[in-house]
């Protein structure tokens, strides 16, 4: 929601921008964790829905132990990638490639396993299953979005810099501003208002 100008009896400020997106990057890496059963050094909350694996397996051309690390590293990387570019950045980048590549450049692209790594060992079409899980609504704030419902508490992040929110399919409350502009939460937070105003109110937790 933006507009030029303040609108009369709109709580909504003008110029406050929220965007909230589900990083299938993310989701992905998530599932290879889960699938594969690797970097067990790396602790994250139990997912929800739990996804089905198929015949997702490792692939046995190097062990386990280096595809742990090569997880890993590549998670880090694509953490790291949100801190690269501010929007002022990001919209001129991108116009900038539109015109002179048929495809997106991938330091402009966020990292994704099957990109790098390839997709061997990953069951595509459970993997797809799980995604479509995932986009169901579970929502107890009703038709609303609930950056509406829980719009103080929005107002007061935007304030503090924020202007995107991740989610992801953890269980329960989980809540991380790992940047100022971003925080992440789990699908379970932001679909309950108590929780959701709770996790805006998230410091930041990483140097940027």
């Amino acid at each position: 929601m933006r507009s030029d100008r303040p609108i009369p009896g709109n709580p909504w400020p003008h110029d406050m921008v929220i965007t909230v997106d589900a990083p299938n990057n993310i989701i992905e890496f998530l599932f290879i964790h889960s699938a594969w059963r690797i970097a067990s050094e790396q602790p994250l909350p139990v997912l929800v829905p739990e996804p089905h694996h198929g015949t997702s397996s490792p692939p046995p051309d190097v062990d386990v132990q280096e595809w742990s690390r090569r997880w890993q590293h590549t998670w880090e990387r694509a953490w790291q990638w949100y801190s690269r570019w501010d929007k002022a950045q990001l919209r001129a980048e991108w116009l900038r490639l539109s015109q002179t590549h048929p495809r997106l450049d991938p330091a402009f692209q966020p990292p994704f396993w099957g990109m790098e790594h390839g997709r061997d060992g990953i069951d595509g079409e459970a993997l797809a299953a799980w995604e479509e899980q995932l986009r169901r609504k579970d929502d107890r704030t009703g038709s609303k979005e609930p950056e509406v419902v829980c719009l103080p508490a929005v107002i007061a992040a935007w304030r503090t810099g924020l202007t995107t929110v991740l989610t992801l399919p953890y269980e329960g409350y989980f809540a991380e501003r790992v940047l100022a502009t971003h925080l992440v939460v789990s699908n379970q937070t932001r679909t309950d208002p108590q929780l959701y105003a709770r996790a805006l109110t998230t410091p930041l937790s990483r140097q940027e």
